[in-house]
Formats: structure tokens, C-alpha cells, sequence
């Protein structure tokens, strides 16, 4: 006996308003951050950090962080030691990062065994892009998240995250 599976289709139109709300709910959290002022490690790790401020350490690529570096060192090229630009730059990465959170269930439930599960015990539409959206969201606005964006030099947390989850969602893909 052949079991139909159920339908997971969601709109191009509806993901891209599920983005830029994980985004707008993002930018509304933390943009009070922007000018949140140089803590802790920062001073050592960017503004005392001149290494930061020439690419030769870069090519070829060195060290135990090389990316999270390589962006402070971009982020430098571009705005000298304003706060607002690192701010900024934390905040993309966070909100990329709870784009992978929302893909990462999306491809989740439609895994084959998600999908039979849900067409055997449900009959009607389940509500699987509500749900990632939720989880997206949750994730970019829960305190827990506040040190990674807020505090400058916790971009290699974040960047961590985001290649890890990056991963999860390929291996999911894949």
C-alpha cells in the first residue's frame, strides 16, 4: 500500500516576508547596541591589535581564528575604530545565522521520515513554516544571543555558530 506524503510546499513570496521579519525583529533587538563602546577584550583584540590593521598576516592565511581576524581587519579598513561598523557587522552574522536556524528546520521537515510521519498522523496542511519561523525567531531575539552580538570580539563565537550550522544544513541537503 502506497502512502502519499504530505505536501510541504511554501511560497517564495512567504519565505522571503519569514527573512525579513527574522530580519526587521533582529535589527529591532539589537540596534540600541550600535553604539555600545569598546569592553573586556575588545581593547586587547582590536584596538591595541595592530596586526589587524595589515593584510600580510593574511596571505597565506595564518593562525588559529584567520577568519574572525580577517574581519576585524576588514571591518578596520572600513571604518577605522568605530564601534558602529563592528556592531553592525556582528548583528548581519547574527541574523544570517538565524536564517540557517529557519532552513535548517525547513529542510528538516522534509526529511522522509518527518514526512511520513506527519501525512500518517495528520490530515491537514502542518504548519511546519510557522514553526520554523518561530524557532528562527526565537533564536534571534532570546538574551542568551546578547554576548555574542553585543560584546565585539565574541564575533569568532558567532562565526563558529555560523559555519557549524552552515555545516548542519548541508549535511541536511546533502
Amino acid at each position: 500500500m502506497k502512502r502519499s506524503y504530505a505536501s510541504f510546499s511554501i511560497s517564495e513570496n512567504k519565505r522571503y516576508i519569514h527573512l525579513l521579519l527574522i530580519a526587521f525583529i533582529g535589527f529591532l533587538v539589537y540596534s540600541n547596541t550600535f553604539a555600545v563602546p569598546f569592553h573586556f577584550d575588545d581593547t586587547s583584540g582590536i584596538v591595541e591589535n595592530h596586526s589587524i590593521r595589515d593584510f600580510s598576516d593574511f596571505c597565506p592565511p595564518k593562525g588559529p581564528r584567520w577568519v574572525g581576524t580577517l574581519s576585524f581587519d576588514l571591518n578596520f579598513k572600513l571604518g577605522g575604530l568605530n564601534v558602529t561598523g563592528y556592531h553592525i557587522v556582528n548583528l548581519i552574522i547574527h541574523i544570517l545565522n538565524s536564517f540557517l536556524v529557519y532552513f535548517i528546520i525547513l529542510l528538516t521537515f522534509k526529511t522522509p521520515l518527518l514526512q511520513y510521519s506527519i501525512s500518517k498522523y495528520r490530515t491537514q496542511q502542518y504548519p511546519y513554516p510557522l514553526i520554523a519561523l518561530l524557532s528562527a525567531l526565537i533564536f534571534i531575539s532570546h538574551p542568551v544571543q546578547t554576548g555574542a552580538v553585543t560584546y565585539i570580539v565574541q564575533r569568532f563565537a558567532s562565526l563558529a555558530t555560523f559555519f557549524y550550522l552552515l555545516s548542519l544544513l548541508m549535511y541536511i541537503k546533502a
